[in-house]
């Protein structure tokens, strides 16, 4: 996300949907994990906890309506999320079917990881309906795969919100550009042109 005329700050945030406390509590000690539990946990058993080397920003919702009006909200304010772990079974609201879709209508950015244990929606209904950046992962899963999905898809996300931006950027001054000498082309054929 932007942070002033070509600056990209890492967005780290990450957005957790599953209906199971539980559940969010195992991924926030993957992804973000509390510094003072796991000296604690250390300090108690004498055995050294390796902790993840990258912290996430995370948030969390019980429901996928409510996982969408945190999306929204982040949106609004300018600093959306970059992936969203969602659990595909959520009584008595929204599947994570629903979820995922609803929150690529509000941003077509957002990578999504499907996280169930169950089988009612195949890889392809998955795909079709989201059409890219989308992963589904079986339960029961285990830390590092969440760590590294996390971290990996944080980092296309960067990287895709870095070309985005240099590619504004560019428009930006190759608009200028053709004003400044009096050029009627498009941007398209002005870039086809120094091609």
């Amino acid at each position: 996300y932007e942070r002033g005329w070509g600056r990209v700050m890492k967005n780290k945030k990450i957005l957790i949907i599953d209906d199971d406390q539980k559940m969010i509590d195992t991924y926030l000690g993957i992804l973000a994990p509390e510094e003072s539990a796991v000296s604690d946990f250390a300090a108690l058993t004498g055995i050294d906890v390796p902790t993840a080397g990258e912290r996430f920003d995370t948030a969390t919702a019980l429901q996928g309506q409510d996982g969408a009006s945190l999306a929204e909200e982040a949106l609004s304010c300018g600093e959306p999320f970059s992936v969203a772990f969602i659990d595909m079974r959520m009584p008595p609201g929204w599947d994570g079917l629903k979820t995922a879709k609803k929150l690529r209508e509000l941003d077509s950015r957002i990578y999504i990881v499907i996280v169930t244990a169950y089988t009612d929606k195949t890889v392809d209904e998955i795909h079709e309906t989201l059409e890219r950046d989308v992963l589904l992962l079986r339960k029961p899963f285990n830390r590092d795969e969440i760590y590294q999905m996390a971290r990996t898809l944080v980092d296309a996300w960067n990287r895709s919100e870095e070309k985005r931006q240099v590619e504004k950027q560019l428009r930006y001054a190759l608009k200028k550009y053709m004003a400044a000498s009096g050029k009627n082309r498009t941007i398209e054929e002005e870039l086809e042109s120094k091609l």
